[in-house]
């Protein structure tokens, strides 16, 4: 009698595994507008970033860069014609690189805020708008995106 007991609460927990796993598989199928996860790598926020401002309509003005400029949220621009490309962990200086690299996405302004200058561009990201992969957001997604 325990061993009919123990497999049929084997079956029963087996059962509730595989309806947990096909519920996460098909939920985000059916639910477009979920949110992504933060990203944990500076690399991550920057690919988020970019894909961000890439998808949206161009705006008139731009704020690249520094500290302060990356905790502002895109809600406070809504109503404005404002996109925040402020890339994190970086120089003041990439995003409005970034910018110029992808001709077909510049603002009539960019507004670049500043605190520490020795930081040098990062080419890598420059480069992959420069080879003519203007308006690509998929460029800098990882491979395990959706």
């Amino acid at each position: 009698m325990d061993r009919t007991a123990s497999i049929i609460w084997f079956l029963k927990a087996s059962m509730v595994c595989a309806l947990i796993l096909e519920f996460c598989w098909i939920t985000p199928r059916f639910l477009r507008n979920i949110p992504d996860f933060p990203a944990v790598t500076a690399d991550g926020a920057q690919s988020d970033i970019a894909d961000r401002y890439f998808k949206l309509p161009v705006a008139d003005v731009a704020l690249t860069e520094s500290s302060f400029t990356t905790r502002l949220r895109e809600e406070f621009f809504q109503k404005i014609s404002v996109r925040n490309f402020a890339l994190p962990g970086g120089s003041p200086l990439t995003g409005a690189a970034v910018i110029d690299a992808a001709a077909s996405v510049r603002p009539r302004f960019v507004a670049i805020e500043t605190n520490i200058l020795s930081r040098a561009t990062d080419p890598a990201m420059v480069d992959r708008f420069r080879r003519g992969n203007e308006r690509s957001p998929q460029v800098l997604k990882s491979p395990f995106a959706r």
